[in-house]
């Protein structure tokens, strides 16, 4: 088999633009790639999704290519990609606070549905890290929890749901990021633990996505010094990949790496020295994201490592022979792009389906007395981190929002926004503006990492009755073990807000449980036997 077609099938890779271009013409016919990655910039709507799936796999068609893997980091809440028209699904964490395992299968089928409709045939989801430190800056709300048995659990159910509704599942990232507190987009995180730990711990997701029958697993631009001396990250690192994943753990999938320009892989380490080590490792499948220029140079360090002998070009065709096997699996020869598939994308049924799980997963961790709250507020305070209102909640007119849905309850209504980390002298304005208010509700996110919010709820806890939500991890109360009333949401859109108010005024239940244990201080709740 030629080469150059069979180096080019070793890629998954990511592109610019939202509508088929020559570019991305000369993009197929000189990498030759198996697959594509769509990020938010490449996303308009469903069917402009649809049309551009559509003529990328015609033109891969065209000149010879099997049909393209096309992928996406579709994991919900705050990693989705397509935020427009699509159900917005929930955070795995907000899934697992349901305390139902069920849920997972759900959101899953959903999750499937729609992205099959779309023409996406491979779901970069779910993340089986147990997310085992509260610190940890990349994991948290991605992962089902802190138990490893629980972990197991809902990533077995949604891997099958996904995978029995026509799209792969890519468990990740293999051997474990949840126990990180350096996020490997920065830098390489190096984790201390020995293999016993890990396989009493983080490979117990990952042998149960295994024994699922998981079509991929995504490898962790990490260190693990005590099962590989070498330092190497697990993404080139045959002692794990090789030896512990393939070998001990008895995958036959396919491979993939993180993405690539991560700085713990691309600041750190030569096209040519990716390329070998990831191969030779037992990586199958190479996922630059944003780089065309290192793209070209990591294939022709490929073909050049196949010809000086560094590279056989025996594995080059093991992993082309899996990567085919899971197009036959799938049925990727046989998917045509249909606009009447759209009509299933964020229907009523699927709305509906998830706003229960929004319903049932909204915690109350702590509450000493005031909720729920009167009806007849004299004055209220919001305070949101900009970030949640940018990212996540898509309204056109914030302010208007808040007093359309929280006039029936209350009078004076003040809003503010907020930078994640804000300055003292925001807090100054804020606490300021806030401080006749009859109660004040602060949205956090991720405030353990943030010194800012921590001024900013110490300083409102001073001014009466204050409401915490936090609107990401659920360990902010760390930060603040004080607060007096603290509620859990695992992510924050516009379904949760909303239900989020509602149950402040005694109009919904707070039905979740809290999917982890905080250190001690609030205990993981029970799963319910479905």
């Amino acid at each position: 088999m030629d080469l150059n077609f069979l180096s080019g099938q070793l890629f998954m890779v990511g592109f610019k633009g939202t509508e088929f271009t020559g570019e991305h013409e000369d993009l197929l016919k000189t990498l030759k790639p198996s697959g594509i990655i769509l990020f938010r910039r490449n996303v308009v709507n469903p069917r402009q999704v649809g049309e551009l799936i559509g003529d990328f796999q015609s033109y891969a068609k065209k000149i010879g290519l099997p049909p393209l893997f096309v992928s996406i980091d579709y994991e919900g809440g705050i990693i989705i990609r397509i935020s427009g028209g699509v159900t917005p699904i929930p955070s795995a964490m907000a899934i697992s606070a349901t305390r139902r395992v069920e849920s997972a299968r759900i959101v899953a089928e959903i999750a499937a549905r729609e992205l099959r409709a779309m023409g996406i045939n491979v779901n970069l989801a779910p993340v089986v890290d147990v997310n085992s430190n509260p610190l940890n800056p990349i994991i948290g709300v991605r992962s089902f929890g802190d138990d490893p048995l629980e972990v197991a659990r809902f990533g077995e159910v949604y891997i099958k749901s996904l995978q029995s509704n026509g799209v792969m599942a890519v468990a990740k990232h293999f051997p474990g990021h949840g126990d990180t507190s350096v996020d490997s987009h920065l830098d390489l995180p190096v984790l201390d633990l020995d293999l016993d730990v890990m396989l009493r711990r983080e490979l117990v997701p990952f042998k149960a996505a295994i024994d699922a029958g998981v079509s991929a697993i995504m490898t962790a631009h990490i260190a693990y010094p005590r099962i590989d001396s070498s330092n190497l990250p697990a993404t080139l690192s045959k002692t794990i990949i090789t030896d512990l994943l393939r070998r001990r753990l008895n995958f036959n999938g396919i491979v993939m790496t993180d993405a690539l320009e991560m700085k713990a892989i691309y600041d750190r380490f030569s096209p040519r020295e990716i390329a070998v080590l990831a191969l030779n490792a037992g990586v199958d499948l190479l996922l630059p994201c944003n780089d065309y220029d290192f793209m070209l140079s990591l294939k022709d360090e490929i073909v050049r490592g196949v010809r000086d002998g560094e590279i056989s070009r025996d594995r080059l065709m093991d992993a082309y022979l899996k990567l085919n096997e899971f197009r036959g699996k799938f049925n990727l020869y046989s998917y045509k792009f249909n606009p009447e598939y759209l009509s299933v994308i964020g229907c009523r049924r699927h709305r509906d389906a998830v706003s229960n799980i929004y319903m049932s997963s909204l915690t109350l961790v702590k509450n000493e007395g005031v909720l729920p709250l009167d009806g007849d507020l004299v004055s209220m305070g919001i305070v949101i981190p900009k970030i949640v209102v940018d990212r996540f909640l898509g309204l056109d007119d914030f302010y208007l929002w808040f007093d359309n849905i929280l006039s029936e309850y209350c009078g004076d209504i003040r809003v503010f926004t907020y930078e994640v980390n804000p300055s003292i002298e925001a807090v100054n304005t804020i606490s300021e503006g806030l401080r006749d208010c009859e109660v004040n509700l602060v949205f956090t996110y991720n405030a353990l990492l943030n010194r800012g919010q921590v001024d900013l709820v110490e300083r409102l806890m001073g001014l009466g009755d204050l409401i915490v939500v936090a609107s990401r991890d659920p360990y902010d109360i760390l930060a603040f073990p004080g607060v007096k009333y603290y509620i859990a949401t695992y992510g924050l859109n516009r379904f949760q807000l909303e239900f989020l108010i509602r149950a402040l005024f005694d109009e919904l239940s707070f039905r979740g449980g809290l999917p982890v244990n905080i250190n001690g201080l609030f205990s993981r709740a029970p799963l319910s036997v479905d």
